[in-house]
């Protein structure tokens, strides 16, 4: 996870790699992040607020609805690869949310392990969990292809998906 990605006119984030394409926008969600370990000194954050998130096949971008020059808090950008024990949650009252806990990426500016929660102001609940849980399902193994890169990219995104038109015969 990362905070405040670059975003083009202050509004989208931009794209981090050529075959990234933003395809599902959601407006009027609210994403809370907690990290360190809670105690004041000890190096932990709160960021929140109300905003939109852009879903791409690698990441999903929230971008406040409050983005000024100055403000520490403007965007995050949760790579899926990062996630772990996330759930969707849909209360009696009705109030939707998924939350989860997120890897830091290096220089993205998280303390540690942090843990989100993006809560659903308004409709689009049930369209953003049918986009975001195969993209979760297949993140794992894109984890583990970076962890074993020798040098990782910062942006730990990949690139063109090459399909071999090898074909073997067998007998």
């Amino acid at each position: 996870m990362s905070i405040n990605v670059q975003l083009h006119d202050g509004a989208m984030p931009y794209l981090v790699s050529p075959y990234e394409n933003f395809f599902f926008l959601i407006h009027h969600v609210k994403l809370s992040v907690e990290s360190g370990n809670g105690y004041p000194g000890q190096g932990g954050c709160f960021y929140g607020g109300g905003g939109r998130c852009y879903v791409s096949q690698y990441r999903l971008v929230f971008v406040s609805d409050e983005v000024q020059e100055g403000n520490a808090y403007q965007s995050f950008s949760l790579p899926f690869y990062g996630i772990r024990d996330w759930s969707f949650d849909v209360s009696f009252f009705g109030a939707k949310s998924w939350k989860g806990h997120v890897n830091r990426v290096p220089g993205g500016g998280l303390v540690g392990v942090g843990r989100f929660a993006l809560e659903f102001q308004s409709f689009g609940f049930d369209e953003f969990r049918n986009h975001v849980l195969p993209l979760l399902e297949n993140s794992r193994a894109l984890h583990r292809q970076f962890r074993d890169l020798a040098t990782p990219s910062v942006l730990l995104v990949p690139g063109k998906c090459l399909i071999s038109t090898e074909h073997r015969n067998i007998f």
